[in-house]
């Protein structure tokens, strides 16, 4: 064999085995794995005290859940015994299907649930006969602040969720005066970006106003009509007060529509006074309300 290929053989080598040292080391260093150390602390003291370790310092990086892979490490701590559950989007917030486990005698109560890596889940955790959100976890949903929300590596929030004082257009909350319905009834309307009087702007009407809002309507609108997915409109989200008489679409609660509201809008807001460019929406919906909106918002 050549001098200069016994060289190079002998470098090739030397380089692999330092490769190979190096990442033996890094994989030595590597934190094992948390999931796999709770399954072997129930039969291994040894593995126990690593956990414990393992799993304090993952809770001061990063609170919980502690995301591991496809797998989420729900943590509570207690200085006392307790019994402790947790209910969720998964299990259909059974408060009895899903119960914590003790590490040990420590202060730990932990489970282990696997999830698609795009999940993104709301729950609560059941300690005693109470729920309550998860102390060690800041995510809330933004429209139930007290219920907790995991959302696993590859979730992507869709940007209707994005929260209302992040808007385009506006959102005015005003009351008017309502001659027929004998009180002030308030109601909040969204006018699109770039908000022009004179366009003679489609218009729709949200009856329990306020709970569209709450789950995000105007956002909605909002980035729709940034998208070039609907036309420019104005909305209109009406608070009931007495929710069974009112969207029976009783006498008085029609002309409240037809007579003040309505006109009003159009008015103030610059919104169609075409019937065909109105449209209402209801999670109720009885004979009186057909009639109605074929009358006012339709014309066949």
């Amino acid at each position: 064999m050549p001098r200069t290929l016994k060289v190079k053989l002998c470098a090739s080598l030397f380089l692999a085995t330092i490769i190979a040292a190096i990442l033996s080391l890094y994989l030595n260093k590597r934190e094992p794995s948390l999931v796999k150390l709770l399954e072997q602390s129930k039969t291994d003291p040894k593995a126990m005290k690593v956990a414990l370790e393992v799993l304090r310092k993952r809770l001061n990086e990063s609170g919980s859940p502690i995301i591991e892979g496809s797998n989420a490490i729900f943590v509570y701590i207690s200085e006392q015994p307790v019994e402790i559950w947790i209910a969720g989007d998964w299990n259909g917030w059974s408060p009895s299907f899903d119960r914590l486990s003790r590490l040990g005698d420590t202060e730990i109560y932990y489970i282990i649930k696997e999830f698609p890596d795009n999940a993104r889940v709301e729950y609560k955790l059941i300690v005693g006969d109470k729920w309550m959100s998860d102390p060690l976890n800041e995510e809330r949903a933004i429209d139930r602040p007290d219920y907790s929300v995991l959302m696993m590596p590859n979730y992507r929030p869709s940007p209707y969720l994005l929260k209302t004082s992040d808007l385009f257009g506006d959102l005015t909350s005003i009351s008017i005066e309502s001659e027929w319905l004998g009180r002030n009834v308030s109601i909040h309307i969204y006018t699109p970006p770039n908000f022009d009087r004179a366009e003679g702007y489609p218009a729709v009407y949200f009856q329990d106003g306020s709970d569209y809002i709450k789950y995000g309507a105007a956002r909605i609108l909002d980035v729709m009509i940034l998208n070039g997915e609907i036309k420019p409109l104005v909305a209109v989200f009406i608070d009931p007060a007495f929710r069974s008489c009112e969207y029976a679409m009783d006498d008085s609660y029609v002309n409240f529509l037809t007579e003040e509201l309505i006109p009003f809008i159009e008015e103030r807001y610059g919104a169609s006074r075409d019937r065909e460019k109105r449209c209402i929406n209801s999670s109720v919906i009885s004979f009186n309300f057909i009639n109605f909106f074929n009358t006012c918002f339709h014309s066949s």
